[in-house]
């Protein structure tokens, strides 16, 4: 936990929400590990793994704003708020 806490440069305020954050992670972490394992068996097109969401709940995960939208999407919503 702590090199992934340092790559995406969190803080935590007290012990208490260390502890927290922790105990989410790791469950995360496990939830990445049993996804990727069954993975192949259930014929998955996808793999997971620990990132920067990993010390969140759901609800604050679903409050983070859309990061990564289809590139040409993205510059398709660009040129149309120009011309707006």
């Amino acid at each position: 936990m702590e090199g992934v806490r340092m790559r995406f440069g969190k803080v935590y305020h007290g012990r208490g929400e260390e502890t927290f954050r922790r105990e989410l992670w790791e469950d995360n972490r496990e939830y990445v590990i049993l996804n990727n394992a069954i993975a192949p068996m259930a014929e998955s097109t996808y793999t997971m793994r620990v990132n920067q969401f990993s010390d969140m709940t759901e609800h604050e995960q679903n409050l983070q704003p859309p990061r990564y939208m289809n590139v040409r999407r993205r510059n398709s919503l660009r040129r149309r708020n120009r011309t707006l």
